[in-house]
């Protein structure tokens, strides 16, 4: 009997035994594979990352390396293992660069090269961070290293953007001042000439009325006076000059009109305006728009109106859009007058309100378009247009955050689409 109880006890204690060693060894793997998935997410960053990666000992030797600084160097991985890091450096630097590390321990942004594998020369920006023990004893230095020679080409391509844009900048802003000079020359020269007309009529018209005061209406010989005195009137000219001289002043008139015109529409493209913001309908705003230009043509023209009644109020300087609607819609207006219908169209795009103002005109050239919201750039023939109409009104929605382009194909029609935010 004590035989048997002594053998049930010991195969309880084995059993337990087994139990445990089970547990544990259900314990380890469960260890183990979750050791395994970090070591394998590990690899997986060091694999993702963008720079080039060196994992050094702390006698200068590479243990570690990413997919990227393969492909940089042109080396295989485990060619650069035990590989001195100084290696990779210019021979003139590269002890040196290592010294620093020890001494700094930690580094940031040192611009120096790496050696490729076939002798390129690859500028590079260092970071570098020392991994320590409790002690202080270093244990690895890691390295990254950005190639530097894609900053180098994003900064040229900037720079030669930035020259693009000055050039083209210039390109406008002599168009401007040419067209500023056209414009403004041509009536200024009518002008001038007719003020020149004019002072040979005055001048004529002195000496007709100091003719006419030094006649002696008491004299013996009137009679002879006043011959002299309408022989004198013919000479001058004098019913050619009264016919003349109302239109040439009212030809004066329009062409100082026209220059005032001009410096306006500067005036409003050039100026930031200090209206107050209100809460705007669009809709109401195209109608008054459309009221503007046909008050302002004087003819009835084809107009039709398809308005979202839900659209929503936008916060806006109201007289500063309403402009830039009927500038586009006048523009509408002139590329065909014979027979010109214009449509007009708001809608929900998203965050926006969209206007969208189309004619049945000529069309705008493709090689044209890109300029037609230059200022000063028309295709009218002189005296009809400053070129600022469409420019004023981009500069408007510009500033009202929104976006204004135009499609078109010569010979049907236009439209241009206006998207302004809601918000």
């Amino acid at each position: 009997m004590k035989q048997s109880r002594k053998d049930e006890i010991q195969a309880q204690i084995n059993y337990r035994l087994v139990e445990k060693v089970s547990k544990s060894m259900k314990e380890q793997a469960v260890l183990n594979e979750q050791l395994q998935n970090s070591i394998q997410f590990q690899d997986k960053v060091i694999e993702s990352l963008s720079d080039l990666l060196f994992v050094l000992n702390p006698e200068g030797e590479i243990v570690l390396t990413n997919a990227r600084t393969s492909s940089i160097l042109g080396y295989k991985k485990e060619d650069l293992e035990n590989k001195p890091f100084v290696c990779l450096l210019p021979e003139s630097k590269g002890q040196s660069f290592f010294n620093t590390i020890i001494e700094q321990r930690s580094i940031k942004d040192v611009n120096c090269n790496l050696i490729s594998l076939e002798g390129e020369v690859i500028p590079v920006s260092f970071s570098v961070n020392t991994i320590l023990k409790p002690n202080g004893e270093t244990v690895n230095y890691v390295i990254c290293a950005k190639d530097e020679r894609d900053s180098k080409l994003l900064k040229e391509l900037r720079e030669t953007q930035s020259q693009l844009i000055e050039s083209q900048k210039m390109a406008s802003l002599g168009t401007m001042t040419a067209g500023i000079a056209h414009e403004i020359n041509n009536p200024i020269s009518y002008v001038m000439s007719n003020l020149g007309t004019l002072e040979d009529y005055s001048k004529s018209l002195v000496h007709f009325l100091n003719a006419f005061r030094e006649i002696d209406f008491n004299s013996e010989n009137l009679g002879s006076q006043l011959h002299s005195f309408g022989k004198l009137k013919d000479e001058l000219d004098l019913d050619f000059v009264r016919e003349d001289l109302v239109p040439l002043v009212e030809e004066s008139m329009k062409g100082c009109i026209r220059v005032t015109e001009i410096v306006q529409g500067l005036k409003d493209f050039s100026k930031i305006d200090s209206g107050e913001i209100d809460s705007v309908s669009i809709n109401d705003c195209l109608l008054k728009s459309i009221d503007s230009v046909l008050s302002e043509i004087g003819q009835e023209i084809k107009i039709e109106t398809e308005f979202l009644d839900e659209l929503p109020q936008i916060q806006c300087q109201k007289e500063e859009l309403t402009q830039a609607f009927s500038n586009v819609i006048k523009n509408s207006f002139e590329s065909n007058k014979d027979d010109v219908l214009i449509k007009v169209q708001t809608l929900l795009d998203s965050d926006n309100a969209k206007i969208e103002i189309s004619d049945n005109g000529c069309g705008i050239p493709e090689s044209i378009l890109p300029q037609v919201f230059d200022p000063f750039f028309t295709t009218k023939t002189v005296g009809e247009g400053t070129g600022l109409g469409l420019s004023i009104a981009y500069g408007i929605i510009k500033n009202h955050g929104g976006s204004i382009e135009i499609k078109s194909k010569e010979n049907q029609g236009t439209s241009v689409i206006i998207r302004i935010p809601l918000g």
